[in-house]
């Protein structure tokens, strides 16, 4: 029959869209990261160097979700740690 198609074709294509819109989704996060970096970078040469990782708030874009994430992953050098150091035995 012309202008039909197989089953086999058809979840063929069914999975194709599937994975081209999971690219899509995965370059728009990636695209949300790297403006973020961008902002930070810019956002430091313009101001000078963070003293700690809470003042990531300052730049735009950067909110309290995003520094949670980033809190474990990032240092700022100098930056006074909150925990108390151990006791010496």
């Amino acid at each position: 029959m012309r202008g039909t198609h197989t089953l086999a074709y058809l979840v063929d294509m069914s999975r194709l869209l599937r994975s081209v819109r999971l690219s899509l989704r995965l370059l728009r996060r990636i695209n949300q990261r790297f403006l973020k970096s961008k902002a930070i970078i810019e956002y430091r040469e313009k101001s000078g160097a963070f003293t700690s990782v809470d003042d990531l708030a300052k730049v735009s874009g950067i909110g309290p979700g995003t520094i949670k994430q980033l809190r474990d992953a990032v240092t700022v050098e100098g930056e006074k740690s909150t925990e108390t150091p151990a006791k010496p035995e």
